[in-house]
């Protein structure tokens, strides 16, 4: 049995980051209402966003974004 994040949404500062599906995170700029799709090939377990850095654990990878 698997399980996945699913509509997760995080704040912080002027940026969204929302867990649209198991595979996508859609990450929003409110000020100027920029937006990016961040497709991945393994399924999301663990989404962070602080301090500059967006972290993106899958199944097989970590990804740290700034």
């Amino acid at each position: 049995m698997t399980f996945a994040i699913i509509c997760r949404r995080l704040e912080w500062k002027n940026f969204e980051v929302v867990v649209s599906s198991s595979k996508l995170i859609n990450v929003r700029n409110v000020m100027n209402d920029a937006k990016e799709k961040l497709d991945f090939r393994d399924r999301v377990i663990k989404t962070s966003i602080g301090f500059k850095y967006m972290i993106v654990v899958t199944s097989f990878q970590c990804y740290i974004y700034r």
